[in-house]
C-alpha cells in the first residue's frame, strides 16, 4: 500500500476509535465508519470464520484450554464481514449454533444438566451448569438473522470427557442415537466392532442393546430425543426408565421378547437362559437395574454386569453376530449352532447393555429439551466476540 493509503487508513482508524469510544454512535456513524474500515480491508471490520460444514469429519479437541483457545483454532477458516450493528472494536470470530454448541456439549461431564434460558425481552438464551451455582458459561444475544455470543466458562471447568467425532456428535444430539453411539466401538480387550446403524428399525429391536453390553465405551452425559420420544420434564429432572412407546422402551421390550420367545424356545432347559429371562423381566418391571443381584447371587451369570468379565475370548464376528441375531425377528436355525457356543459371554451381554441403559436414564443422565434440538436444527449464525 503507498504511503498516502497507509496513513490515511491509519487516520481513519484512530477517528474511528476515539469516536466510538467517546460518543454514542447512531446507526448512521457506525455504518459510515464500518464501510470505511471495510474500504480500507481493516481487520477490525473482518473476522475469520469456520462453520459446521468447514469442520473436518475427526475427533473434537477440547482440553484444558479449550474455551480461551476456541476463536482461531480452526485450520480451515475464511474471512467473512461483520455485521454493522455489532462493536467496531471488538474481535469476532464467525461460526453457527451448532459449532458453537458441539464444542461445549464435548466437554460436559457427568457434574450436572445444563439449564439454559430464553429470555424474551432481551430474545437471548443463557446456558448454565445446574449444580455448579454459577453464573452462565455462554449467552446467545439474537440479532435479526444471527447470533452475538459471549463465553464465560472459566477454563478449568472445560476439559476433555468423552471423544466423539463430528459425524457421532450430530447423530447423538441431532438425529437422537444412543449416547454410546460411536461408529467404532472398543470393548475392555480390545477389540473393535460396528455399533448398528441407528435407525427407527433399529432402534426399536434390540442389538443396540447388546453392542452396549458387550463393548465398554462410556456414554456423554446427555442424550437427544428424535428417537426417544420423551416426555418433557423440567431440565433436572431424571427418568425412571424409558418411556413407554418410546424406542427406547421399544427396543428393551424387543430384548425380553427375543429371549423368551426366540432363545427359549430353543433352549428350554438351560439355566442360562432362565436366569437371563428373569433378570431382564425384573429390570423392566422395577424400572432400573438397582436390584440386579437378586435375579444373578450364586448363578453363572452373577457378574453379568461387570466390565470383561464374560467377553474374554469373542473376536468382532462374534460381538457383530450377537448384534444382528438380537436386530432379526427370529432365531434361525444357522445361527443356533453358533449361538450355543457363546451363549454365556452373549447372555451376559443382553443384561449388562439393559443394566446400563436403565441405570444411565435413572440417574447419570440429562434430556435434552426439544427447544435446544430446535436451536441446532435451525443453525444460525454465530459471531462470537473475545
Amino acid at each position: 500500500m503507498p504511503a498516502d493509503w497507509a496513513l490515511g487508513s491509519l487516520i481513519i482508524a484512530v477517528i474511528a476509535l476515539l469516536i466510538s469510544r467517546e460518543f454514542p454512535m447512531t446507526l448512521l456513524m457506525k455504518t459510515i465508519i464500518a464501510t470505511c474500515l471495510r474500504w480500507f480491508c481493516f481487520e477490525s471490520a473482518l473476522c475469520d470464520s469456520a462453520v459446521w460444514d468447514d469442520l473436518p469429519d475427526a475427533y473434537f479437541h477440547s482440553h484444558q484450554n479449550c474455551a480461551s483457545d476456541l476463536p482461531g483454532a480452526c485450520g480451515k477458516k475464511r474471512a467473512v464481514k461483520k455485521p454493522q450493528d455489532l462493536d467496531l472494536m471488538r474481535k469476532y470470530f464467525h461460526t453457527d449454533v451448532k459449532t458453537l454448541l458441539m464444542c461445549f456439549m464435548s466437554t460436559i461431564d457427568d457434574k450436572g444438566a445444563w439449564l439454559f434460558n430464553h429470555d424474551a425481552s432481551s430474545n437471548s438464551y443463557t446456558f448454565m451448569f445446574s449444580k455448579f451455582g454459577k453464573p452462565s458459561f455462554l449467552a446467545l444475544k439474537r440479532h435479526s438473522n444471527y447470533f452475538e455470543a459471549d463465553i464465560h466458562a472459566p477454563c478449568r471447568d472445560c476439559h476433555i470427557v468423552n471423544r466423539r467425532t463430528k459425524t457421532e456428535l450430530e447423530r447423538i444430539i441431532v438425529s437422537g442415537a444412543p449416547p454410546w453411539y460411536q461408529q467404532i466401538l472398543q470393548n475392555k480387550h480390545h477389540v473393535a466392532f460396528r455399533f448398528p446403524e441407528p435407525n427407527d428399525r433399529s432402534m426399536a429391536r434390540a442389538g443396540w442393546i447388546v453392542a452396549i453390553g458387550l463393548g465398554d465405551a462410556n456414554a456423554l452425559p446427555y442424550f437427544g430425543t428424535s428417537f426417544g420420544n420423551f416426555r418433557s420434564l423440567s431440565p433436572s429432572s431424571h427418568h425412571r426408565g424409558p418411556s413407554k412407546g418410546s424406542s427406547y422402551w421399544q427396543g428393551c421390550q424387543y430384548l425380553q421378547g427375543f429371549i423368551c420367545d426366540q432363545i427359549g424356545k430353543q433352549f428350554p432347559e438351560n439355566e442360562l437362559v432362565q436366569v437371563t429371562n428373569q433378570a431382564i423381566r425384573g429390570m423392566l418391571d422395577d424400572h432400573t437395574g438397582s436390584g440386579i443381584s437378586r435375579f444373578l447371587n450364586h448363578t453363572p451369570l452373577e457378574n453379568a454386569v461387570c466390565s470383561g468379565r464374560y467377553t474374554e475370548g469373542l473376536d468382532a464376528s462374534d460381538i457383530e453376530f450377537a448384534i444382528n441375531v438380537f436386530n432379526s425377528l427370529y432365531l434361525a436355525e444357522s445361527d443356533i449352532q453358533r449361538l450355543r457356543g457363546i451363549m454365556l459371554p452373549v447372555l451376559a451381554g443382553s443384561i449388562r447393555g439393559l443394566h446400563r441403559v436403565l441405570q444411565y436414564l435413572n440417574s447419570r443422565s440429562f434430556q435434552l429439551r426439544g427447544d435446544f434440538n430446535d436451536l441446532v436444527v435451525q443453525n444460525s449464525p454465530v459471531f462470537l466476540g473475545y
